[in-house]
């Protein structure tokens, strides 16, 4: 099963209100928390309902490709379809998905090519997609924690050095504003 979840989201920033969420309902103020917990336990009750991990989690919603939500999916699904992001207005082609998750090969690769015609779609737009192998998530969270964790420790001349690198990459604005 692939379970695709399309709406608002703002992932692990803060976005509308101090809450991180999906599903945002504007006009009510209804939404479902991803930072509280609230997406892990929606997952997990559609996984025991499946009886097995879901195939691939994928979000047609922005900021969701955040390795924090990636973290509450984990034990849940084998992979993650999502922009770190912001996603445009039309949002992912359907069409691409559904013909390439239920195509030949690997999931992965299938996956990877769903993140190529999106990126090929917008190709005037600043856009990312992400195709995220969850199993693989365990090994790199350590490291990714000893490399902040030792950030406080580096002296003045390599913090520099992050601060100029930090203004090189590319970034996405947030569009969730308060």
């Amino acid at each position: 099963y692939c379970l695709v979840l399309w709406d608002h989201g703002s992932g692990w920033s803060e976005g509308y209100g101090p809450r991180r969420a999906i599903f945002i309902d504007e006009s009510h103020g209804h939404m479902m928390g991803v930072a509280g917990g609230e997406l892990a336990a929606g997952i997990a009750g559609f996984r025991r309902e499946l009886g097995r991990k879901v195939e691939a989690v994928v979000f047609d919603a922005c900021l969701m490709g955040m390795t924090e939500v990636a973290t509450e999916l984990s034990a849940h699904a084998n992979y993650l379809l999502a922009s770190e992001g912001a996603v445009v207005w039309d949002g992912l082609d359907y069409r691409s998905l559904i013909t390439h998750v239920a195509g030949g090969g690997t999931l992965p690769a299938r996956l990877g090519r769903v993140c190529a015609d999106y990126v090929a779609a917008y190709a005037n737009e600043y856009v990312c997609l992400s195709a995220l192998d969850l199993s693989k998530l365990n090994a790199a969270l350590p490291v990714l924690a000893r490399c902040l964790g030792g950030l406080a420790t580096y002296d003045s001349s390599f913090r520099a050095l992050l601060r100029q690198v930090r203004l090189e990459v590319q970034t996405f604005a947030s569009v969730l504003t308060r």
